[in-house]
């Protein structure tokens, strides 16, 4: 499930030394070259660095997101000044469409990135990406509109390339 990851990244970036320098424990850790398998197709970093999850875990809600992250940035400020050869670094926040507590969903959404905190991710070089995660929206729709509408749910899409390999 979604939740804020912070990425650092640089071609000349070399993540063990850096982490060594500041108390940030990654989940993953990359270097150039590194090959990753891919069900579409392998992928190849093309530079090194490392990402940490800062939470919330499970938790798909860009508002609840955004307090941890302001969180991480007040306490590791510092911490984060000391990284250094990182071409990048961003905070990536993963959301969906918010729903109440019947399954309807709020049409309309917004959030707010204080004003501080975007000044502090400013000094510190770091971006913001915004993922918002689709296909957990669509799910939660397609379940809410088949409860509201007494539909059948509709069936499970099997690829046929894989029932065509599953029956040999």
């Amino acid at each position: 499930m979604p939740s804020v990851i912070f990425h650092v990244s640089g071609k000349k970036f070399r993540p063990e030394a850096e982490l060594a320098k500041i108390s940030l424990k990654p989940y993953r850790i990359h270097h150039v070259g590194d090959v990753v398998k891919r069900k579409g197709g392998d992928f190849v970093f093309k530079d090194s660095g490392f990402s940490v999850d800062i939470g919330p875990k499970n938790n798909n809600d860009l508002a609840a997101q955004i307090k941890v992250a302001v969180k991480f940035i007040k306490k590791h400020f510092t911490e984060i000044k000391r990284i250094k050869k990182a071409d990048d670094m961003c905070l990536s926040f993963g959301y969906c469409m918010r729903f109440d507590k019947t399954g309807e969903p709020f049409w309309v959404q917004s959030n707010n990135l204080p004003s501080e905190f975007l000044k502090k991710c400013g000094e510190l070089k770091i971006g913001i990406d915004l993922e918002f995660y689709y296909v957990f929206t669509v799910d939660k729709l397609i379940s809410h509109y088949v409860r509201i509408f007494k539909l059948k749910h509709p069936k499970k899409r099997v690829d046929p390339w894989l029932k065509k390999n599953l029956e040999k």
